[in-house]
């Protein structure tokens, strides 16, 4: 979502992008598999010299995440994320290649299904990123919306973005969030305490493997 407005002659751009804030983490066996796969697609294609902000002594797979693509960005950002993506803990930490065993199965499809240890390894992810937006955090024209449900994309469904049982972050939903960063009424940095503190969240219960079309 991008939107302009003029306000005492500035034009000011706002942006809520819609894309998941992806993480340089590994595979629950300790893998490096999506920075490596990034890393020799960027080589292949010659798209290293594109991602000018990236250090050289950095993998050119990491330059494409986030964390480092945003540092270059000086358009305030709302960054609207769950602590626990779905998508990413089926596809980046625990992807089905990578448990041969079938050990993550019952907790990819249901986090209520984790063990004790399957729950520390994803409130490890849960503090990976919120070190990766520690820098973000500190931008006062910068939002954030980052609850503990175990879901993915909640902006496009009514149900989750605002309604009377939307997930709630200090009695705000992701809506009332947004409006609030959007239109300066107060500076928004909404971080949820650890799973499974909030009762308020639609957490995902799936049938079968998460796949977005």
């Amino acid at each position: 979502m991008t939107s302009v407005h003029l306000y005492q002659r500035r034009l000011l751009l706002s942006v809520l992008p819609m894309v998941v804030f992806s993480l340089m983490w590994k595979t629950f066996l300790g893998e490096d598999i999506c920075v490596d796969f990034i890393t020799m697609l960027l080589v292949y294609r010659d798209l290293r010299k594109k991602f000018t902000h990236c250090s050289s002594d950095m993998e050119p797979g990491q330059c494409i995440f986030p964390r480092e693509v945003a540092k270059g960005i000086h358009t305030p950002m709302f960054i609207l994320n769950p602590a626990y993506d779905v998508w990413q803990v089926e596809h980046v930490l625990s992807p089905e290649g990578s448990d041969p065993e079938h050990l993550w199965q019952n907790c990819r499809l249901d986090i209520t299904k984790c063990d004790s240890k399957q729950l520390e390894t994803l409130q490890g992810f849960r503090k990976e990123l919120l070190d990766a937006l520690s820098e973000f955090k500190k931008k006062k024209d910068w939002g954030m919306f980052i609850n503990s449900c175990y879901i993915h994309c909640q902006s496009m469904n009514s149900l989750t973005w605002h309604s009377p049982s939307a997930p709630r972050i200090n009695n705000k939903t992701i809506a009332e969030s947004v409006g609030d960063w959007f239109f300066n009424r107060r500076e928004v940095k909404e971080i949820d305490c650890e799973y499974p503190c909030n009762p308020t969240c639609h957490n995902a219960v799936l049938d079968q493997p998460y796949n977005e079309e």
